[in-house]
């Protein structure tokens, strides 16, 4: 699993994050974790303090328990919630380091809360991990209630925030908004412009929402910009490119998924093959059989098994992943030999 110290990197905070392992951004269901919630709102902290500490290993590590004072700006949940609103939440702050595994909020800050009420009347965060999301810029929403009126927010954040700053509100919205499952045609048009950012974090985000409409055409999108991408680093918006991939089932987007399962991404590659395995292409073999040479166990499976089920063959044509990890070579030779009897013409699948 990938670990979200990684996407501290990313969204530059400058802090010493504990290494815990955790979500790849934009896979967070923004839309449950809002279900969940008692309180959606966006705040500004008017004050923290320290009620308690309690030591933790290694000293001087310890943990601060802390009360936070914030007025509501926006509300999304409940309807009754009012701007000028104020709660109280109480949270732990790890010191002198942070876990990544603890949302916390700071004074003079501006954030979107998912909060969960407390026997006692105040608030706690209500996701580990998107609780609590800080905004340098945090306009209000245009339109909407609830669900649809954070979304609108989340819009006014991405048109109002300086692309790539060094806060990286843009980032932070965006993956929010990759969060929900779907958006309206508001938020839906505008993710082309931001598909052709200079940013690629930016960029393989918004290209990742529009894959969520299984167009061929966003499959394209997708391949194009990675053919154009030429830095050495993997984006880390790109590890969650391959959960939108495999569900593409249109025939229409079989080059770009073709293509796509040679990128040297593995999200965008396993999610490409998944995705030619639930088509069941017969003109896909020629494809298939190079990933059979492919450095990655788990492609060359999939390869395997992908012309197993397209061709109706059983038996040590389409071996478990175990069997498979047993003996490799043995069922690649065996594809290799079938592909070299069809003298490069894929027969007609076996119905």
């Amino acid at each position: 699993m990938k670990i979200l110290i990684a996407l501290l990197l990313v969204l530059g905070t400058g802090m010493t994050a504990s290494a815990q392992p955790g979500p790849v951004p934009g896979t967070q269901r923004t839309d449950l974790i809002f279900s969940g919630s008692d309180v959606v709102c966006s705040c500004y902290v008017v004050s923290t303090e320290v009620e308690s500490e309690e030591p933790r290993q290694p000293p001087p590590n310890v943990w601060r328990h802390m009360l936070a004072t914030v007025e509501v700006r926006d509300a999304f949940k409940p309807a009754n919630l009012q701007p000028g609103d104020r709660l109280t939440i109480r949270f732990i702050r790890e010191y002198p380091g942070v876990s990544m595994a603890l949302p916390t909020v700071t004074q003079s800050e501006g954030a979107i809360l998912f909060l969960k009420k407390k026997a006692d009347g105040t608030f706690e965060f209500a996701d580990t991990w998107i609780g609590a999301n800080q905004f340098q810029i945090l306009p209000q929403a245009s339109k909407g209630a609830g669900l649809a009126r954070l979304e609108s927010a989340l819009l006014n954040i991405l048109e109002q925030a300086q692309p790539g700053g060094p806060n990286h509100d843009d980032l932070r919205a965006l993956y929010m908004l990759e969060g929900l499952p779907v958006l309206s045609p508001e938020g839906m048009a505008r993710m082309p412009k931001l598909a052709n950012s200079s940013y690629p974090n930016v960029a393989l985000a918004a290209i990742g929402t529009l894959l969520k409409t299984k167009s061929p055409q966003n499959v394209q999108l997708l391949k194009d910009y990675l053919d154009n991408y030429l830095g050495a680093e993997e984006p880390v918006s790109v590890w969650s490119i391959g959960a939108y991939l495999r569900e593409v089932r249109a025939p229409e987007a079989l080059p770009a998924l073709e293509a796509l399962s040679g990128s040297r991404f593995t999200s965008v590659q396993v999610g490409a093959m998944d995705a030619l395995r639930n088509i069941k292409s017969p003109s896909s073999p020629p494809i298939l059989v190079q990933r059979l040479d492919d450095p990655n166990s788990t492609v060359r499976y999939q390869a395997v098994i992908t012309l197993a089920e397209t061709f109706g063959k059983g038996q040590e044509f389409a071996p478990s992943m175990k069997l498979f990890d047993d003996d490799p070579e043995k069922y690649v030779a065996l594809w290799k030999s079938w592909w070299s009897q069809q003298d490069g013409v894929a027969p007609q699948p076996t119905k």
